[in-house]
């Protein structure tokens, strides 16, 4: 009996450690390069792109609460919200941080940006839009790529 017990440890061990080492550099740079596609979406005004590689209950983290929405709620707040900005300018202001679990099925990535540009009011006049932001936003890797699944912003 033991050593059945002993020889089944040693072949789950082995198994585990045959499993293939993350390649979290490929991961790096498609984590950044889905940074970068959001960061362009907000200048092309393209709600569908911000919630087309998100989870379907997504968790927000915003204003002192924290919030599960739909991705059609967060596409329909986007909608709004980029209907009506027209940004001049959306940048980082430093390289992101990006980091990930151990077997490479999460990823973070932690960054600062800054936009500016103009918002059209209800009324049909215009304000100017500026704003400086931090954010974390947390993915998932599944078989058809990363997935948004949350984020933090907080505002300047």
């Amino acid at each position: 009996m033991m050593r059945t017990v002993s020889t089944v440890a040693c072949c789950a061990m082995l198994c585990l450690a045959c499993q293939p080492e993350p390649d979290l550099e490929t991961y790096r740079t498609e984590i950044l390069a889905l940074h970068d596609a959001l960061i362009q979406a907000h200048i092309d005004r393209n709600p569908e792109f911000i919630t087309g590689r998100m989870a379907d209950e997504y968790l927000s983290v915003r204003d002192g609460s924290i919030r599960v929405l739909s991705k059609a709620e967060v596409e329909q707040g986007y909608a709004q919200y980029l209907g009506s900005a027209n940004f001049s300018e959306y940048i980082s202001l430093e390289e992101p941080i990006i980091g990930f679990s151990r077997d490479g099925s999460l990823a973070w990535l932690i960054a600062e940006v800054r936009a500016a540009g103009m918002l059209e009011l209800e009324d049909g006049s215009e304000q100017p839009l500026e704003f400086t932001a931090a954010s974390l936003a947390l993915y998932e890797r599944r078989a058809d790529g990363w997935v948004r699944i949350a984020d933090a912003v907080t505002f300047q």
